[in-house]
């Protein structure tokens, strides 16, 4: 399945298709897009003080909506993972500063003024 359609469907799953630390960021993801089905849901079951037991349009209308958000979120995790693959020259990858072997821990030398 492609990663957007899942997105899309299942956006906790898409991102945690690409592990590592990406993967972290399914559970907040996947906690938005519960509450999302929790709320459709709900709204079909409809209103419970009615006789007729209507589904609430409004309710379906806010789960959908919410849907929404984990998809596009999930989108943009996708896309970044994808930027940084990349390596463009701009891509938040290629920024990265990494320590060498001979440079001093400035917080060491802090430790040593005790």
């Amino acid at each position: 399945m492609q990663k957007k359609t899942l997105a899309f469907l299942a956006p906790p799953f898409a991102i945690a298709r690409f592990g590592g630390r990406v993967a972290w960021c399914a559970a907040p993801i996947g906690t938005v897009w519960m509450s999302a089905i929790v709320g459709i849901l709900i709204g079909i079951q409809g209103d419970m003080s009615t006789a007729t037991r209507e589904p609430m349009l409004w309710v379906i209308a806010l789960g959908l909506a919410i849907w929404a958000v984990s998809s596009v979120w999930a989108l943009m995790v996708i896309g970044g993972v994808d930027h940084d693959v990349a390596h463009d020259a701009d891509s938040t990858l290629e920024h990265t500063v990494h320590a060498e072997e001979d440079e001093l821990d400035p917080l060491e030398q802090i430790r040593g003024m005790r």
